[in-house]
């Protein structure tokens, strides 16, 4: 069973009207790249309540809700825009970036490998306490992966309030058609710094091709690491 934040649906769409109709008036001047649309949406969605459904039969009744609640949509409209406003004014150094580009396949219809988040947490071996200050890098068959856009870092630099987590969201793999399966070879790398010793982690990640294109204003099912110890020098 699949459960599902039709919020999410309202106001990915929301956004994106807003944006294609700046795009060709330019009556806001607002940033409209896939990052800003995405930090938009984050911005909505973390101000409204969620709206989650299991089956064809709730997703009927909520979506008759937005019919019967005008004043929600405008309220929607209104934070969409002030979302939008925001990303706008705050250029982050990964807007327009295309970073991973090379990875992406050219047609987003096109067959590919979508990669789950990849998250996890670095602890130290001794006091089993999080570790902070350090670079993660993610690895694919023996280079640093390419991550799906430049808003993901590879390496991730750990700090002190993300209590030892990283993530990272790899950039997608053509491949010759639907359904194809294929193993890639991944590492978790950390290298040595003046308190610890180098880590070296391997693991296997099996995926099947689709032509599902995810890479802008959604995340597959993430992939959670086991718990890694750094061992002090």
């Amino acid at each position: 069973m699949e459960i599902h934040n039709l919020m999410e649906d309202e106001v990915i769409r929301i956004i994106g009207e807003i944006a294609e109709e700046d795009s060709r008036t330019k009556a806001y001047g607002y940033c409209t790249s896939p990052e800003c649309r995405m930090d938009a949406a984050c911005f909505v969605l973390n101000r409204v309540p969620q709206q989650y459904v299991t089956s064809g039969r709730g997703l009927a009744h909520v979506q008759s809700q937005f019919r019967d609640n005008p004043q929600l949509a405008v309220d929607l409209v209104t934070l969409a825009h002030e979302g939008l406003r925001r990303v706008s004014t705050v250029q982050r150094s990964y807007y327009g970036s295309d970073e991973g580009a090379d990875r992406q396949p050219s047609d987003s219809s096109a067959p590919a490998f979508h990669f789950p988040a990849i998250r996890g947490r670095l602890l130290d071996c001794l006091t089993f306490a999080p570790v902070s200050g350090v670079d993660v890098w993610l690895k694919l068959e023996g280079g640093a992966a390419s991550m799906v856009n430049g808003r993901w870092q590879n390496p991730y630099n750990i700090v002190e309030n993300t209590a030892g987590s990283y993530l990272f969201w790899p950039a997608p793999r053509t491949a010759e058609k639907e359904g194809e399966r294929k193993t890639f070879d991944f590492e978790v790398n950390v290298p040595e710094t003046g308190d610890y010793e180098e880590l070296h982690h391997f693991f296997k990640l099996e995926i099947v091709a689709s032509d599902l294109d995810d890479r802008t204003l959604r995340l597959t099912r993430d992939f959670v690491m086991q718990d890694l110890f750094l061992v002090r020098k």
